[in-house]
């Protein structure tokens, strides 16, 4: 199920999408080349390492901030063949007022870029 909405996020307005598959995500990054992705990255849906591993080639991965949030030791992590460099990850519980300084960080960067 995709679920899609506009959000007024952080003093600016962000699409804001929960496609139920990764192969779905990737479809959507593809279409609209986001500036940052969240993925939570549940023991249930490990594919969510498969997604990040075929965006890493991507010309995507020069503008896009990739924050993962899990509860997934970094021992099972490595297991499931790590994350890549760059991408940032924060551990459940997650520390709200530090994702969210964070993505305001990675929203400066994206209007930077982008004027």
């Amino acid at each position: 199920m995709d679920r899609k909405t506009h959000a007024r996020f952080l003093g600016g307005w962000a699409r804001v999408t929960a496609p139920g598959y990764p192969t779905e995500a990737l479809i959507q990054i593809g279409e609209c080349c986001p500036n940052l992705l969240l993925i939570d990255l549940m023991a249930t849906n490990t594919n969510c390492i498969q997604m990040l591993d075929a965006l890493q080639n991507t010309a995507f991965m020069k503008t896009m901030q990739i924050i993962v949030v899990t509860d997934l030791s970094d021992e099972t992590l490595e297991q499931l063949g790590g994350l890549h460099p760059g991408v940032t990850k924060f551990n459940k519980p997650v520390p709200y007022p530090q994702l969210l300084r964070l993505v305001r960080v990675y929203m400066d960067i994206s209007k930077t870029v982008r004027n």
